[in-house]
This record gives structure tokens, C-alpha cells and sequence, in this order.
């Protein structure tokens, strides 16, 4: 989102690659002043490339989304790092030798500042093309939804018992999760679950819109300070109200205004079953969401945070 709406301005180039083909990128080396790598957590040879880079006189920029120093022991999607610890150690020493880290939140930045001296907090924004396309429901009557990978398994276990109580009182209502899901809430749902398969990145709005009330749980804990609120960005450009975790990535949201806070057992299925129930209050909150996230994450208004980030660690 960046690069496109960067694209185009006169004052910076921009290019872009998988890191499939750094590669090619490495060979035509004369041709860029900064290189930024997303997360990339060092393995084979990448690491001699990217500091190959560095020795040429080029300024390397990490861009980073999440805190690999504070994995949750659960975190299937990072179960290689937690089993292998000399990569997070490698991921640190590419902190500590490119010229800047770009992070998405205050939180993850001030960790990166024990390692880094330039640090640039570039928040994660929507692009509003991509969600103006509606797509069909799967389902006519009204979804209450979370969308995510296995790297949540400690989040979605408090919802367990949430939705046991919402399966029981709003027997009409479906469940839908995406992407994964544990086999405890399968058991609790039954068949008042919808089960949808991962897509590809273009597709992903398709998904969201699935969802009426979108779920954000996460535990409070280190990792998860860490995170953004990525998830109330997409639930709420999906259509979606909103019922979150009062955790640090969530604390945006103005409780009852633009979103819901649950900290409890009993708060999510109070929260949640409001929302079920009125469904004024879910177009008002979803509404009053809608706005906040096109006023303060939207990519059209915020890009210039990059190109300001980019021209500083060019001059330094």
C-alpha cells in the first residue's frame, strides 16, 4: 500500500520485489539508495546478501510488525523460531546493523530502540479501494466472525466459553471463522459454525464481509502489546462492529462509541449480544468505526509518513 500510493511522486523511486528475487535486485545494485526488507528473519544466505548491500554504500531499512523476541510458546506460525533460537538471534543482529527499523506501533518501537537508534513508527493503514467492492454473503442471516492464523491459539481460547453461552442463547446466529480455527470452539458451535478456507490476498475483503460482529481477542501479554489493530481496521472496512480485547493494539477503540471492550467472560457475551440484538446499535457503532479508521488509517492520507521516513534516513 506504500509503494502504491507512493508511486508516481516526483521527489522518490520506488520498486519493489519478493525476497524470492533479491537476488536480481543485489546485481542491479547502482540502481536504489535505501532497501526495505519486511520482516525478514534471517535464513541461508539472505543475510550475507542484505549485508552485501550495506558494504556498497546502501542504506538498509527492517520493517518490522511483530516482536519475535516475546513468542507465545503456542504460536504454531512461529513454531520453527521458537525451536530454533539463533534465528531470533539473527533477526536482532539485523536489527542492530541497518541504518533504521520501521515499526507499526509506539509499543513495538520503543522495543526496537534497545537495539536500534533509528527507529520510525509507520502505522499499519487500509487502502478504502480495496473494500468498496461488495461480495455475496455465504449466509442470509446475521454472523458474528473472527479471521486469523495459528498464531492465535492462546487468543481464541477466551472465547471458548463466550460463544458457548452465544451458540445457546441466539440459536439463529452463525459463527463463521476464517482461516483457522481451535477444536474447542468447533465442539462448542457445532453446526451453527462456518468454517471458511484461506484465500489469496486479493480476496481477502471477500472474506471479512462474511462477518457482522467481528471478535478481537487477544491475551494480555508481551507479544500482543506489541501487535496493531489490524484486525479492527479490516473488521470495520468489512462492515463489521466491533468486540475487542482491552488490550494495548484495541485501547483505540472508544468504548460503546466506535466498538466494544470485553474483558470478561461476561463482557463479551454482554457486548456481543447487544449488538445481536439491536441492530441500529451494530449500523451506528460500525458506522462511527468506519469513520475513525478513514480519518486516522487510511493509506491515501498517511502515505506521506513513509516518503518523510525514507528522505530522513537518506540524508543521515
Amino acid at each position: 500500500m506504500p509503494y502504491s500510493s507512493l508511486k508516481g511522486r516526483s521527489d522518490i523511486t520506488l520498486d519493489w520485489c519478493p525476497k524470492e528475487d533479491l537476488d536480481r535486485y543485489i546485481k542491479g545494485i547502482g540502481s536504489y539508495d535505501i532497501y526495505v526488507m519486511p520482516r525478514l528473519i534471517p535464513e541461508g544466505n539472505y543475510i550475507d546478501d542484505v549485508y552485501q548491500l550495506k558494504r556498497y554504500g546502501k542504506k538498509l531499512v527492517y520493517e518490522l510488525d511483530d516482536d519475535f523476541t516475546s513468542l507465545h510458546p503456542d504460536n504454531l506460525v512461529a513454531k520453527e523460531l521458537l525451536e530454533n533460537p539463533e534465528r531470533i538471534e539473527a533477526h536482532l543482529d539485523l536489527v542492530r546493523h541497518c541504518n533504521a527499523v520501521t515499526a507499526s506501533t509506539k509499543y513495538l518501537g520503543n522495543k526496537m530502540k534497545l537495539h536500534s537508534n533509528n527507529v520510525y513508527v509507520l502505522p499499519n493503514c487500509i487502502y478504502p479501494g480495496e473494500w468498496e467492492k461488495r461480495y455475496p454473503r455465504i449466509h442470509s442471516g446475521l454472523t458474528v466472525g473472527w479471521i486469523g492464523s495459528p498464531s492465535h491459539i492462546s487468543d481464541l481460547r477466551l472465547l471458548i466459553e463466550p460463544l458457548r453461552i452465544l451458540a445457546a442463547k441466539y440459536p439463529k446466529v452463525k459463527f463463521v471463522f476464517g482461516g483457522f480455527c481451535i477444536p474447542e470452539i468447533k465442539q462448542v458451535l457445532g453446526d451453527q459454525m462456518i468454517e471458511l478456507d484461506r484465500v489469496p490476498i486479493e480476496n481477502y475483503p471477500s472474506m471479512v464481509q462474511q462477518i457482522d460482529i467481528g471478535l478481537a481477542p487477544l491475551v494480555d501479554s508481551e507479544f500482543n502489546h506489541s501487535k496493531s489493530n489490524i484486525k479492527f481496521l479490516e473488521y470495520t472496512m468489512g462492515g463489521a462492529a466491533v468486540v475487542a480485547s482491552p488490550v494495548e493494539p484495541y485501547l483505540c477503540i472508544n468504548h460503546a462509541m466506535n466498538g466494544y471492550l470485553a474483558r470478561t467472560t461476561e463482557d463479551w457475551v454482554r457486548y456481543v449480544g447487544q449488538l445481536i440484538r439491536n441492530r441500529d446499535l451494530r449500523g451506528r457503532v460500525a458506522s462511527e468505526a468506519k469513520q475513525w479508521v478513514l480519518s486516522n488509517h487510511n493509506i491515501l492520507k498517511e502515505a506521506w509518513r513513509w516518503a518523510e521516513a525514507y528522505k530522513d534516513i537518506y540524508r543521515r
